[in-house]
C-alpha cells in the first residue's frame, strides 16, 4: 500500500518502536476481544440497522434517554474500551437530543423542550448523515492527507444540506461512531487536544484542518500494519502519552483503556454503586490487574472463562498472603485492623494478655519485608459501614501516596501497643467497595474521600437478557430504575447481578419475590404508594378497611400488603411484570 505523507527519520524511529512492540507482544487475544465488541456494536448501530427503524424506534435507539444505558449515545459516551468521552460539557451538547426521566425531549443546542415529532425529525437527519458519512468512508481508499481533507469537506457539505450544525461532522461522538464502524480508517482519539498530542509525540505534521490531522495519524497507524485500536494502546505505552500526572484526561481520551498498562493504578481506590452492580466481583478483577497483569482484558465486561481464570489465581495469591480480604462492620475497631491486646489462657488456665496484629498490619508488614518489591492488595468490602476514624486511627494519613515509605513526604508513627515504628509501603494497594444504598458518597468521612479514588460501578442493562421466555426483562429493569431514580437517586437503583443469570420465568420470579421486593421495601419502607408505583399494583395491593356493615372504619386509610409468590401463577407473573414496561404482549 502506498501511503503518502510519512517522511523523516524521526517517524521511522517511532515506527520501529511501535512495530517491535506489536511483533514481540501478545496482542492476539486483545484483537479477538476488540473485534467481537466491534461486531456487537455494528450489529445494533451500523447504518443498515439504523435504516430499518421507524422514527420512534430510531429516536429511542440512537439518542440520549435518562437512565437507559442501552441507547447508542450512552454506548458511545460511556464505553471505555474504545475511548471514553464522558464528562465533556461540549460533547454533551453535540448529541443534539436528550430525553429526561419524564419523557420530555429536549433540543440541547437550542436548550428548549421539543415535541416527540420534532425530535424524530432531528433524529432522522442525524441518521441520514451517519449513513452518508459511513458510505463515504468505506468507498474511499483514503491513502493520502488530501483524501482525508476531501472527506471532511464532503461531510461538511452534507451537514449543510441536512441543516445540521455546520461543525456536526467534527463532533467527538460522531468521530467515535466512525471509528466503531470503520476502525481501520478512523483513529480512536476524539478530542482535538489529544489528537494534536499524538501528532506531536509521533513527530508528524500538524495541520489547521481537523480531517488532515485525522489523516496524519490514521495513515501512520496503517503503515505500521496493525489494528488501529492496538496502535492506540501501544502509542500510549511507548510514547508516555497517558502520563496522568501531566494529563488527567489522557486515559479518558486514549481510545483504549482496556490496555490497562497504559494507566497508572491508584494505590487507594473505592468501587461504589447500588446493590447488585458487581462491586465485590470487580475487586477480583482490579486486584489481578495490579498483581498479575498478563496484558489481557481487565474491564468489567470480561468473559466468564477469563473471570474464572482470574478468580482461581486470586485465591492462590490469597493463600500465599499476597491478598487479604476483610469486611468492615459497625463494631470493627483499631484493635481489629491495626493492633490490639487480646486475653489468653495458659496451660494452667491463668489469664494473661498478648499483643495481636490486625489484618492491615499483617499485610503491611509482609509488603514492607518483601525485598523483591512484589505488590500486595488489601480488599475492604463495605468500607463505608465501618467508623473510619475509629478503625484507621492515625494511619489514615499514612495511606496517602505522598506519605508512603520511600515517598518524598514519607511518614512513620510509633504504634501505641507495640511501640514499634510503622509506615505504609508503596507496594501495598487498598481496594474498597461501597454500597451507595447504605450511605451516599457525600455523607462518608471526608478523610476517606480525600485519600481514595472513587470509581462508579453502574447498573448495566446490557448484561441482562433482553427477554427470558416471555418476560421483557431488560425493559423491566430499565423502567424500574427510571422510577427509582426519579423517587430517590442513582445510588438506590437495582444492579444487573440480580437478573443477569436468569434463564427461566421461575428464576425471575424467585429473584423478584426473594430479592427485589424486599430491597424495594427497604428503600421505601412504609411508603406504600411509592412501593406500588415501582413494583406495580399487581404486587402491592391496597384495600379499604371496613367493618361487617361495610362502614369504612378508618376514613380514607387503606390496608396495604405485598402479594406472595404462591398467590401468583407463572403465567400471571409474566403478565404482571411486563405491565411495568407499559406493554403486556408484543401485540399491544
Amino acid at each position: 500500500m502506498n501511503i503518502i505523507g510519512l517522511t523523516g527519520d524521526e517517524n521511522m524511529n517511532q515506527k520501529d518502536i511501535i512495530i517491535n512492540e506489536y511483533n514481540t507482544g501478545n496482542y492476539q487475544d486483545k484483537i479477538a476481544d476488540f473485534n467481537q465488541k466491534y461486531a456487537e456494536f455494528q450489529k445494533e448501530f451500523a447504518p443498515r440497522a439504523l435504516q430499518k427503524l421507524t422514527p420512534d424506534e430510531l429516536l429511542k435507539k440512537m439518542c440520549f434517554q435518562a437512565e437507559n444505558m442501552d441507547d447508542m449515545a450512552h454506548r458511545l459516551e460511556y464505553n471505555d474500551d474504545f475511548g471514553n468521552i464522558k464528562g465533556n460539557p461540549r460533547a454533551m451538547l453535540e448529541y443534539l437530543l436528550s430525553c429526561d426521566k419524564n419523557g420530555q425531549w429536549r433540543d440541547r443546542r437550542e436548550d428548549k423542550n421539543i415535541t416527540p415529532r420534532k425530535a424524530e425529525t432531528i433524529a432522522e437527519k442525524i441518521r441520514d448523515f451517519l449513513v452518508f458519512a459511513i458510505g463515504e468512508i468505506k468507498k474511499r481508499p483514503l491513502k493520502s492527507i488530501a483524501e482525508y481533507e476531501q472527506l471532511g469537506a464532503n461531510l461538511g457539505n452534507k451537514c449543510n444540506e441536512l441543516k445540521l450544525p455546520q461543525d456536526f461532522y467534527t463532533h467527538m461522538w460522531v468521530r467515535k461512531y466512525f471509528h466503531m464502524i470503520c476502525p481501520d480508517k478512523m483513529p480512536s482519539w476524539y478530542s482535538r487536544g489529544m489528537l494534536n498530542k499524538v501528532i506531536e509525540k509521533l513527530g508528524l505534521s500538524r495541520h489547521k484542518n481537523l480531517y488532515a490531522n485525522i489523516g496524519e495519524v490514521a495513515l501512520f497507524a496503517r503503515s505500521c500494519d496493525m489494528p488501529m485500536i492496538i496502535f492506540s494502546g501501544i502509542v500510549g505505552i511507548k510514547m508516555d502519552l497517558y502520563n496522568q500526572e501531566n494529563d488527567t484526561n489522557a486515559i479518558k481520551e486514549s481510545g483504549n483503556t482496556t490496555m490497562t498498562q497504559t494507566k497508572k493504578i491508584p494505590l487507594n481506590q473505592i468501587l461504589y454503586g447500588a446493590p447488585g452492580t458487581g462491586k465485590t466481583y470487580s475487586t477480583i478483577i482490579k486486584a489481578m490487574e495490579i498483581l498479575d497483569n498478563d496484558g489481557g482484558d481487565y474491564s468489567f465486561y470480561i468473559s466468564a472463562e477469563r473471570y474464572k481464570k482470574l478468580h482461581t489465581k486470586f485465591n492462590e495469591l490469597k493463600k500465599q498472603g499476597q491478598i487479604q480480604f476483610v469486611t468492615f462492620h459497625q463494631s470493627m475497631a483499631y484493635e481489629d485492623f491495626i493492633e490490639g491486646i487480646r486475653p489468653t489462657l495458659d496451660d494452667k488456665q491463668t489469664l494473661g494478655y498478648r499483643r495481636v496484629d490486625g489484618i492491615f498490619k499483617q499485610i503491611a508488614d509482609l509488603a514492607n519485608n518483601d525485598k523483591s518489591g512484589k505488590k500486595y492488595v488489601l480488599v475492604i468490602d463495605e468500607i463505608n459501614r465501618g467508623n473510619i476514624s475509629k478503625i484507621f486511627g492515625e494511619l489514615i494519613t499514612l495511606i496517602e501516596e505522598t506519605k508512603r515509605i520511600g515517598a518524598d513526604e514519607e511518614l512513620t508513627i510509633t504504634l501505641p501497643y507495640s511501640q514499634e515504628p510503622f509506615g505504609v509501603p508503596k507496594n501495598l494497594y487498598i481496594i474498597g467497595t461501597m454500597n451507595t444504598a447504605d450511605r451516599s458518597i457525600a455523607a462518608i468521612d471526608i478523610a476517606l474521600r480525600r485519600r481514595f479514588k472513587f470509581t462508579p460501578v453502574l447498573p448495566d442493562a446490557r448484561l441482562i437478557p433482553e427477554t427470558v421466555e416471555n418476560i421483557k426483562l431488560r425493559a423491566v429493569f430499565n423502567t424500574m430504575n427510571q422510577k427509582i431514580n426519579a423517587l430517590l437517586d442513582d445510588g438506590h437503583l437495582i444492579g444487573h447481578s440480580f437478573w443477569m443469570k436468569c434463564k427461566s420465568v421461575q428464576d425471575v420470579k424467585n429473584s423478584w419475590f426473594d430479592e427485589i421486593m424486599p430491597l424495594m421495601n427497604e428503600y421505601f419502607f412504609g411508603d406504600w404508594e411509592k412501593l406500588q408505583y415501582v413494583l406495580g399494583a399487581d404486587f402491592v395491593k391496597s384495600e379499604s378497611v371496613s367493618d361487617t356493615t361495610g362502614q369504612n372504619l378508618i376514613g380514607d386509610d387503606k390496608s396495604w400488603r405485598f402479594v406472595k409468590s404462591d398467590e401468583v401463577s407463572d403465567a400471571d407473573f409474566v403478565d404482571y411484570i411486563n405491565k411495568l414496561t407499559g406493554k403486556v404482549s408484543d401485540d399491544e
